[in-house]
């Protein structure tokens, strides 16, 4: 059961990788975590 639990949990894992939203806050007992996705950088101009 093992050989299945590990591959299984390895594309669990993988496939929720690509729908983390862009923030997350996760509160317990009044303490708070916040994840925000930082801003995607706009690639430089090559005219200059």
């Amino acid at each position: 059961m093992r050989h299945l639990a590990c591959p299984g949990s390895l594309l669990l894992a993988l496939g929720a990788c690509a729908h983390i939203p862009d923030h997350i806050r996760v509160e317990v007992d009044g303490n708070a975590v916040e994840i925000v996705k930082k801003p995607a950088i706009a690639p430089a101009d090559e005219d200059e």
